[in-house]
């Protein structure tokens, strides 16, 4: 039996107001994800901080990753970035595919 992945789920202080982060949170977990939804986090730091502590195989982020810092600091992590629900529920299922068959 495969484990759920485990995904963060945050936006940055720049993401567009009504991202649709909480209806992304929503989506993901009736296709069976495991999400840890962090709300508005200030910047990547944060973000990166967030995925220290709670171990997640992926960090969905909107609306994107700022040059590629939080995928630096946090090796092994896939990171997608999205500005829509849909575009977040699509990136986030891709990412996690590979992730899901075995436990972490």
């Amino acid at each position: 039996m495969s484990v759920p992945p485990r995904v963060l789920l945050a936006a940055l202080e720049s993401a567009p107001e009504g991202d649709g982060s909480p209806e992304l949170a929503r989506a993901l977990r009736d296709e069976g994800i495991e999400v840890i939804y962090a709300g508005v986090l200030g910047d990547a730091a944060e973000v990166v901080g967030a995925a220290v502590q709670e171990d997640p195989a992926v960090v969905a982020v909107s609306p994107a990753d700022p040059g590629g810092v939080i995928a630096a600091a946090l090796e092994g992590v896939e990171v997608v970035g999205f500005r829509t629900v849909q575009e977040g529920l699509e990136r986030v299922k891709m990412a996690t595919v590979s992730r899901s068959r075995a436990p972490r």
